[in-house]
């Protein structure tokens, strides 16, 4: 089915969305009636349009990340790699049917290069920032064609009366930090808890409303979802870290406890305020002094 609009209650002061309407692949109209129409359809999502969701935050193509990556066969890499440097990222990792996965991350503001060159110009990066992964691939055997893209992210209005975004629909996060299916994952059970109570008081208890279940929604996916996008809108700069961080990750070495923390930001067991909280981040810091002054 084609969707092409929601339906409306006609009586409602609000408007409320109770269904939507469409056509079937033969072109018959069709339409279907619900409480809550919730839209998981993407980034350009039909639905945020049809109900008029406000974005709150958006960020161009130009101020994320610009990946270029293939798949290749017969490339040995040791479980998953990145090679960080300045304005660059190179990664790799395994992926299905013997295939590994290698790209290069980019500022978004970096000038593009028509698709026949793209390759000359992965290697020529490859090979300045990681020539072991670069000799590696060399050898072995492209099984895709390239792709090279970047996406806009940002982050829309949560709800509305009748009405609920999930996934990219609601949040797109900018591909580097590779958080956007737990995000669309995280969101989805925290809205289907929230309807499912406000279903069951509604027709039990009479004390709370579905549209209120709803109203909760954004304020509750906000609180861990945009703290997340900034941070990979930040990291998707490229920029030289200022030294004070570069102490951070020096003094990391060896403390598998914070190490893990670190990367419980990418994983959202963590969130970036608590990480990067200047207490934390002088605790890193005072069990290396420590660490260090302690005799062999």
């Amino acid at each position: 089915m084609t969707f092409e609009d929601v339906l409306r209650e006609q009586d409602s002061a609000d408007g409320r969305v109770c269904g939507i309407r469409g056509r079937l692949q033969d072109g018959q109209p069709v339409q279907f009636e619900a409480r809550v129409v919730v839209g998981a359809d993407g980034t350009h999502s039909p639905l945020a349009r049809a109900v008029g969701a406000r974005e709150l935050v958006r960020h161009g193509k130009d101020e994320g990340s610009y990946n270029v990556y293939a798949y290749f066969s017969g490339l040995p890499v040791d479980a998953v790699e990145f090679h960080s440097r300045p304005e660059r990222m190179a990664y790799a990792w395994h992926t299905h049917h013997g295939q590994t996965l290698v790209g290069m991350i980019l500022p978004g503001r970096s000038p593009r290069v028509p698709l026949a060159e793209v390759e000359a110009m992965f290697m020529g990066e490859l090979a300045t920032h990681a020539p072991s992964l670069a000799e590696r691939v060399r050898s072995a055997q492209r099984e895709s064609d390239w792709t090279a893209a970047s996406v806009g992210s940002h982050c829309r209005e949560a709800s509305g009366a009748g009405w609920a975004l999930v996934g990219d629909a609601g949040v797109t996060v900018d591909p580097i930090t590779a958080a956007g299916i737990t995000l669309a994952l995280r969101d989805a059970e925290l809205l289907s808890g929230l309807l499912h109570e406000g279903l069951r008081q509604e027709g039990l208890l009479g004390q709370r409303t579905l549209d209120a279940a709803l109203a909760d929604f954004g304020p509750q996916r906000d609180v861990v979802s945009r703290p997340l996008h900034q941070f990979a809108q930040d990291m998707a700069q490229l920029q030289v870290p200022p030294t004070e961080m570069v102490n951070v990750f020096m003094a990391l070495a060896g403390n598998q406890a914070q190490i893990d923390r670190y990367f419980g930001v990418f994983g959202q067991t963590v969130t970036p305020a608590e990480f990067f909280d200047p207490a934390n981040l002088q605790a890193i810091l005072s069990g290396a002094a420590a660490a260090s002054a302690d005799p062999v």
